[in-house]
């Protein structure tokens, strides 16, 4: 859908998958890119907020720490 243009239809789709799996770091982390490039900031820091707490290493955990704090 992200790809197709229908960004709101993705973002859905995201949170859809979040609820269902609440630490699904690649949907988190893929959400919080859609709320920023739509210009939800304060959504993109929650998702990123989440994607933190879920990175499979510590490399990817600074680099969503970064990211946020970029946003912040």
């Amino acid at each position: 859908m992200h790809d197709q243009g229908e960004l709101f239809h993705a973002i859905t789709a995201y949170e859809r998958a979040v609820e269902l799996r609440p630490n699904l770091f690649q949907a988190l982390r893929a959400l919080a890119g859609l709320y920023e490039q739509k210009g939800f900031r304060r959504k993109a820091a929650e998702a990123l907020e989440r994607a933190v707490h879920s990175a499979p290493d510590p490399q990817t955990r600074d680099a969503m720490r970064q990211r946020l704090l970029r946003l912040l």
